[in-house]
């Protein structure tokens, strides 16, 4: 709980003053890889070139400034990313109101909803649900508009490992990219062993 709610933070205060434009979308290559002890098991990701990663406190973090990697950060400005991986297991998720038997889409749906808390300037919207091989995955993409000139994109994709879910969670301010697009790869890149 302690690991989404830092990433939740993170997310949150980047949000907080960064705008968004309409430019094209771009791709993000995942052509770096990172892993850490997570759970007792080692989770690798890929994750953009050009961005930084740590993996500290059973959660790898990812961002494409290295200020935004520092918890409580909150000067941020527009092209701004950060994210973060971490494992939940089935026992844990009844921190977010869920049991292990819901499907996939319900409990990303609660992960999403416990992140980003009580926030009214964001808008979450219905989950989609992907298979990566046999895993099967859901993002929930969402919104946050903290004023009419300030706008973030955000993202919460959950993916099952083999002792319970992998969360991953990105915001994008005034980026170029499409969060819901990079949780979902970074989801397909995941590899955990125990």
């Amino acid at each position: 709980m302690r690991r989404l709610f830092l990433i939740g933070c993170v997310l949150l205060f980047a949000l907080t003053a960064c705008a968004t434009t309409e430019d094209e979308t771009t791709v993000l290559e995942l052509e770096r890889d990172i892993s850490a002890e997570i759970l007792g098991g080692t989770v690798t990701i890929d994750y953009p070139d050009g961005w930084l990663a740590q993996g500290t406190d059973d959660t790898i973090t990812f961002a494409n400034r290295e200020e935004l990697l520092t918890p409580g950060f909150s000067a941020r400005r527009g092209g701004d990313a950060a994210g973060g991986v971490t494992l939940v297991t089935p026992d844990a998720l009844e921190i977010y109101a869920v049991s292990a038997d819901a499907s996939i889409t319900a409990i990303a749906r609660a992960v999403a909803a416990v992140t980003f808390g009580d926030d009214d300037t964001i808008t979450l919207r219905d989950p989609a649900s992907f298979f990566v091989g046999e895993r099967e995955g859901a993002v929930v993409s969402g919104s946050a508009n903290t004023s009419e000139e300030i706008v973030g994109e955000v993202a919460v994709a959950v993916i099952e490992v083999e002792t319970g879910y992998a969360t991953i969670v990105v915001g994008s301010f005034d980026g170029d990219f499409v969060p819901g697009e990079l949780v979902e790869a970074i989801a397909a890149s995941l590899q955990y062993e125990a």
